[in-house]
């Protein structure tokens, strides 16, 4: 689950806490595990603390944010 252009908040699907975003990162979507969605209709809550954005995207791959390269010693 994405939220392009939302600032900062919480995210609950069927009263169950999925996790806080942040527009600065580093991760872009949250997780929301297959047993927590219903068939039928789902509730999504997003607590929004900064500014809210206008689309909230569910995606089926994640987006944990830039990688960073690291070298190995030696």
């Amino acid at each position: 689950m994405a939220l392009p252009g939302w600032g900062k908040g919480f995210v609950w699907l069927n009263d169950t806490l999925l996790g806080r975003y942040w527009e600065i990162g580093s991760q872009v979507t949250l997780y929301a595990p297959a047993p927590l969605w219903r068939e039928g209709p789902n509730e999504i809550v997003v607590m929004e603390l900064l500014q809210a954005g206008e689309t909230l995207e569910i995606r089926d791959t994640p987006d944990l944010g830039p990688v960073l390269e690291t070298s190995e010693p030696g």
